[in-house]
This record gives structure tokens, C-alpha cells and sequence, in this order.
């Protein structure tokens, strides 16, 4: 099954709580390189991470990021329901 953006980014916010550098949030993340640079990209831009070095950078959670993090946990209950029910409407 196909993960949603939302899991993915919540993946590396989770995994970024502690720096890490790119090869582990690939590995982690299971995605190819060019995916996650565009998802580090995207979480550096908006303010969730944070990059520190130059020759072998390392992606951090700040403060604001562990903020959406925990809005993100809170929401994927919410959203249970429906994935179930379609998985069973994909999948009788």
C-alpha cells in the first residue's frame, strides 16, 4: 500500500528529532534520494527542519516541526476510520 505525504513527512520529523544525515533518512524513510531531498526541501522551507553543516549537512525537528509533528499524531486516529473503510471497499 502507498503511503500518504502526511506519513511520510510525519516519518522524518520523527526520525530528525535527533540530527541525522541524508543516507539515514533515506534508508529510513525507505524512498530514493531524489524523494527525499524534495520532501527536505519542502520541511526546511516551511520551517519544520533545520540544517546544520556544510560538507555532510545533518536535518534536525524544531521546535515548530515537533509542534506539527504532534498535530500530526493527533489527526491520523481521526482519519482510521475512513482509510479502513475504503481499504475494505477496495478489498472486499
Amino acid at each position: 500500500m502507498r503511503r500518504s505525504k502526511e506519513e511520510i513527512i510525519g516519518t522524518i520529523l520523527e526520525l530528525c528529532k535527533e540530527p541525522v544525515n541524508l543516507t539515514k533518512v533515506v534508508y529510513w524513510c525507505n524512498l530514493n534520494f531524489s524523494t527525499v531531498k524534495q520532501h527536505l526541501g519542502i520541511l526546511v522551507s516551511a520551517g519544520l527542519l533545520e540544517v546544520s553543516g556544510n560538507d555532510h549537512p545533518l536535518y534536525k525537528t524544531t521546535e515548530k516541526g515537533i509542534e506539527a509533528l504532534e498535530h500530526l499524531n493527533a489527526f491520523r486516529p481521526l482519519l482510521k476510520p475512513i482509510v479502513d473503510s475504503h481499504d475494505q471497499a477496495c478489498f472486499p
